[in-house]
């Protein structure tokens, strides 16, 4: 079985734009770029602040418990349902769950956290 994994960056913004000018450059030349599932932060703090222990729980109950919808969610998680539908909104828009019909999924089995020194 494969595990589906998303890498966490954390690196300046400058790295960032300097990676996103080589991609773009061979793109424009016509190579193929491998992709890959990963979220920049530019530094630990904001990572941090991001990565809350409260949705990093939310993450686990709906990979563990699979609610069928946010109010479940939130009874699970204890937690006021505006506050759980606020973080579920973001972690669906950065692409860390996925909602169908209110069925609420997390397709991946490990976050890998990369520090650039």
């Amino acid at each position: 079985m494969k595990i589906k994994k998303i890498v966490v960056e954390i690196k300046p913004l400058k790295e960032t734009l300097k990676e996103f000018a080589e991609i773009y450059g061979k793109l424009k030349k016509g190579h193929k770029i491998a992709s890959k599932r990963a979220l920049a932060f530019s530094d630990v703090d904001t990572f941090r602040q991001f990565f809350s222990q409260k949705r990093m729980e939310l993450l686990k109950l709906i990979k563990h418990e699979s609610p069928g919808s946010i109010y479940k969610l939130a009874q699970l998680s204890d937690r006021e349902y505006k506050n759980v539908h606020d973080d579920v909104a973001l972690l669906e828009k950065l692409g860390l769950v996925t909602k169908k019909e209110h069925n609420l999924k997390v397709e991946f089995d490990k976050l890998l956290v990369e520090v650039e020194v």
